[in-house]
C-alpha cells in the first residue's frame, strides 16, 4: 500500500525565510553541528562521543522544560539508553504517539543526514509542540543503535523500546521516525551529506 500526499511540489524560487523561519534554521543548524561536528561519529566504537551525544540530548529537552528519562540497557559490557521527553496529552485518553530519531551514526561516518538532522528536527519539533495543547500524550525518544550492525537485532533502541511498551501494556496509537536528509547546501558537511 503506498502513501501519498495531497497538492503539488513547489517549482521555482524560494521566499526568503521570515525570521521565525530563519532561528528555527539556525538552531537546527546549532544541532547539527553540535551531534556531527563537535561529538562526530557516535556508536559504540566510539562510546565516548555516543554518551556525548546523549548528553546533548538531554540537556536540550531539559532547557526547552521537559524532563527527559533514559531508558537504559546492555549491549556486550556498554550500557547504552534511549532518551524520552513526554509531552502529556488529554487526561480523558491513555493513548500515545511516538516521534523518534535515532542518534547513533554508522562507523566512519559523522552521521550529519544520519541522522543528527533526524534528532535536530525531533528537539526542534519538541520545541514547537511545549506550549500547544495535545489531545493524546506524545513521546520524543531519541533511539540509540539503530546503525549496522545493531539493525534488525536485539540491541537496537527502538526495539528495546517497543518491547518495554508492550510489556506494560501502553496504547501507542501511531510512530514517526525521522530520518531527515539535509541537503548539501544547508550541511555543514557537506561530503558526508550528499
Amino acid at each position: 500500500m503506498g502513501v501519498s500526499m495531497p497538492g503539488h511540489s513547489y517549482r521555482g524560487a524560494l521566499p526568503p525565510l521570515s525570521p521565525a523561519q530563519a532561528e528555527l534554521q539556525s538552531r537546527l543548524h546549532r544541532h547539527i553541528e553540535t551531534l556531527a561536528g563537535t561529538i562526530g561519529e557516535r556508536n559504540l566504537h566510539r562510546y565516548s562521543a555516543l554518551q556525548a551525544a546523549a548528553r546533548y540530548i538531554t540537556e536540550v529537552f531539559e532547557e526547552l522544560g521537559y524532563q527527559p528519562v533514559a531508558h537504559p540497557y546492555h549491549v556486550r559490557r556498554y550500557r547504552v539508553q534511549n532518551i524520552e521527553a513526554v509531552k502529556p496529552g488529554s487526561p480523558e485518553t491513555d493513548e500515545i504517539i511516538v516521534i523518534g530519531a535515532h542518534y547513533d551514526s554508522v562507523r566512519g561516518s559523522p552521521g550529519a543526514n544520519d541522522n543528527a538532522s533526524g534528532v535536530a528536527a525531533l528537539l526542534e519539533l519538541a520545541r514547537l509542540l511545549r506550549a500547544q495543547p495535545v489531545a493524546r500524550e506524545v513521546r520524543f525518544v531519541a533511539f540509540v543503535n539503530e546503525e549496522p550492525p545493531y539493525f534488525y537485532s536485539d540491541a537496537m533502541g527502538s526495539l528495546h523500546y517497543a518491547r518495554q511498551a508492550a510489556a506494560q501494556g501502553e496504547r501507542i496509537q501511531a510512530m514517526l521516525s525521522f530520518l531527515v536528509q539535509a541537503s548539501s547546501t544547508y550541511c555543514p558537511f557537506h561530503s558526508t551529506c550528499a
